[in-house]
């Protein structure tokens, strides 16, 4: 995987002690924007949608190629939905990723197999038996250590393709 800025910040601070001699004090290190994707992508596999969420502002702004949503409320439901028709979704973070500042922005793979109805906002899609294998892209923005922005990107058509739900091309 390719990183591309600075990932943690780890301060050294030297102070003396009682006998004259120094010892050295390490400030915690601040966790990568990365680490929190990888976080929150671990809880996402493990269905812990408690730990997902929580890392999401009740007032995230959250747009997928289905739609926009507010908050991890939404994103719960969202994100169940998803679980429910591939209940062995998985997600992995490969390709580039980069932070800055606050922002961060990285490829994804998400697999898993269409075993039951998927809601959509066109209506429920019945399952089809077939297993996706799709790459995406997410671009996040934090604001006190929680996701506020969480725009989701991933080809529909080829989505639709792979679920046997659209032609071949």
């Amino acid at each position: 995987m390719a990183r591309v800025g600075s990932a943690v910040s780890v301060s050294n601070k030297i102070a003396p002690t009682l006998k004259g001699e120094r010892s050295v004090t390490l400030a915690p290190a601040r966790v990568s924007l990365l680490e929190q994707a990888e976080r929150l992508f671990t809880a996402l596999n493990a269905q812990d949608l408690d730990t997902a969420v929580a890392m999401i502002s009740p007032s995230a702004d959250i747009r997928t190629p289905t739609g926009a949503l507010t908050g991890g409320k939404a994103y719960r439901e969202w994100i169940s939905g998803h679980f429910r028709a591939f209940p062995d979704m998985y997600h992995e973070i490969r390709g580039i990723a980069v932070e800055s500042d606050q922002t961060l922005a990285f490829e994804w793979r998400a697999t898993g197999t269409f075993t039951a109805p998927l809601a959509t906002p066109g209506g429920e899609v019945p399952p089809t038996g077939k297993t996706i294998d799709l790459a995406g892209a997410d671009f996040w923005r934090f604001e006190g250590g929680l996701i506020v922005a969480y725009h989701l990107h991933f080809d529909q058509l080829e989505f639709l393709r792979q679920l046997g739900l659209a032609p071949a091309g």
